[in-house]
């Protein structure tokens, strides 16, 4: 219930205590129990996101290589937060994108809190050294920022140095110019997943998951702030803050839940 409603319909969370949903609830489930929304709020919504945390975290511990697309924003009561999506193809080649911050910025937006921010969600998840490309809007303040210690400089030679180990290790491979051959003289194509999932050209796959991770803009944190700015409507104004994240949080990862 809580997932449907308040989560992916993104109804209030008064609702539960709303005489005729409790009625419209015993016709539909007699055994069904009624919640108050302080219960709602304090033990359903914090277990969904601790759970949510720890999927995020166990998912990212194994994950080589990130993208991420980060951008500020600003609610209908001035409050300023900092989004931070993640982007990865994972080990079945399938896409994946989680929301792994939301968070507050108390402070101006310059460049430096903006780093500050990013190097501390970064670091909580232990991914930083994963992270080659971070995708945002033009702001001076978003460029300046992440010309920090990101592993975003000579990609490309990091990339080079593992297909040539790769190469080294398994003689029975094709060389990177005849995988590139092979793969654009195969009549055979599937679904992006199937294919490189069942392909053997492990170099050309390890580039293509590289690749195929980074973002062409900065779309994903925006449609964020979008479901964002629907959860803290002009009905909503006396949610408290971290409420308001835990909401934002789960509608943006609401496929893990």
């Amino acid at each position: 219930m809580a997932t449907n409603l308040i989560i992916k319909c993104n109804l209030p969370l008064s609702l539960v205590e709303n005489p005729a949903f409790r009625e419209f609830m015993k016709e539909c489930y007699p055994k069904w129990q009624p919640i108050s929304t302080k219960k709602l709020k304090s033990d359903i919504i914090s277990s969904f996101k601790t759970r949510i945390h720890k999927i995020i975290c166990d998912t990212l511990e194994i994950v080589n290589d990130l993208t991420l697309t980060i951008d500020a924003w600003s609610h209908r009561r001035g409050r300023s937060f900092l989004g931070i999506t993640c982007h990865f193809i994972d080990n079945k080649m399938v896409p994946q994108a989680f929301l792994i911050d939301f968070v507050r910025m108390k402070s101006p937006h310059t460049s430096d809190n903006i780093q500050r921010l990013t190097e501390n969600v970064l670091d909580r998840f232990n991914v930083k050294e994963k992270v080659f490309r971070i995708i945002t809007d033009n702001a001076s303040s978003m460029i300046k920022a992440y010309r920090f210690g990101l592993a975003v400089d000579g990609d490309y030679q990091i990339h080079d140095d593992q297909c040539d180990k790769s190469t080294t290790d398994d003689c029975s491979t094709f060389d990177n110019y005849d995988q590139l051959e092979g793969y654009l003289n195969d009549p055979m194509r599937s679904n992006f997943s199937d294919y490189w999932l069942r392909s053997q050209l492990t170099s050309l796959k390890k580039l293509v998951a590289h690749i195929f991770s980074v973002q062409a803009s900065s779309a994903p944190i925006e449609r964020v702030f979008s479901h964002a700015g629907l959860i803290l409507s002009s009905r909503r104004t006396r949610m408290n803050e971290q409420l308001f994240r835990d909401i934002a949080f789960l509608k943006a990862n609401q496929c893990l839940i």
